[in-house]
């Protein structure tokens, strides 16, 4: 259900653990990719749109667009950032030269292999 208002999978997977604690059982799968918002009436299935919470200290965090290689290199569109600042700005169709920072929302288009692909660029180094 958060999913379908675009809550980010990290947030989606961070309140789910927290349920856990209290010894509730499994409510979803844990996902690694980024959280679907196929709902739409007509989905196709080698498309796939995701979001993504930029986290400190990532391999994206401080780059621009056309840096991450995500548009070039895995072949996903970048169609919004929702950056989470006092602004709470909305940046859509960010131009290739958009830097990501630390607790934006990106919200990517590809296909579910490419989309996969990358997920790890979004999460922290470790």
């Amino acid at each position: 259900m958060l999913a379908k208002y675009l809550v980010p999978s990290e947030e989606i997977n961070e309140f789910t653990s927290r349920i856990r604690l209290d010894t509730y059982e499994m409510f979803r799968d844990l996902a690694i990719n980024g959280t679907s918002i196929c709902s739409l009436k007509r989905c196709p299935s080698n498309v796939e749109m995701s979001l993504f919470q930029v986290q400190k200290d990532s391999a994206v965090e401080g780059k621009s667009i056309i840096e991450t290689g995500l548009e070039s290199g895995y072949d996903v569109n970048v169609l919004v950032i929702f950056r989470n600042s006092q602004k709470n700005e909305i940046l859509p169709n960010p131009d290739e030269n958009t830097i990501f920072y630390a607790d934006d929302t990106a919200v990517l288009l590809g296909s579910p292999e490419n989309i996969s692909k990358l997920a790890n660029l979004f999460q922290k180094d470790r």
